[in-house]
């Protein structure tokens, strides 16, 4: 039996079209990230203010729930900080969340406030 040469171009473009549209739905599905964290660690109740706010950042403090724990600070980095994000979309989150000590917030604060006094002269 000898296929006609006409149905076997359409079975080869067929087999073109069906591998291109797989391809397709696997990039488009692979690039996907979750909007929402599973973590749970780094949820905030929904009424605590935060401490501090200046352009894309944000200071949390969240007192510990066991006595003799000290408190967590989160820092929230916003996409104003962060630059050159790749393939930025509505499907990604374009901002950090952190858990800092209070000794790393204040060497934070430190730093910004001698980078700062050194911009202006040393005068406030």
């Amino acid at each position: 039996m000898i296929l006609d040469p006409i149905i076997l171009v359409l079975l080869f473009i067929g087999a073109i079209a069906i591998g291109s549209l797989l391809i397709y739905v696997k990039i488009v599905f692979d690039h996907r990230v979750p909007t929402s964290t599973s973590s749970t660690k780094t949820a905030l109740p929904q009424d605590q203010p935060p401490i501090l706010i200046s352009e894309g950042l944000k200071v949390y403090r969240l007192e510990a729930k066991v006595a003799g724990k000290p408190a967590e600070y989160y820092l929230d980095i916003d996409d104003r900080i962060i630059v050159g994000i790749h393939q930025s979309s509505k499907h990604q989150y374009a901002g950090v969340r952190c858990v800092v000590s209070e000794d790393v917030l204040n060497d934070l604060a430190a730093s910004l406030q001698s980078v700062a006094a050194a911009q202006t002269g040393g005068t406030e």
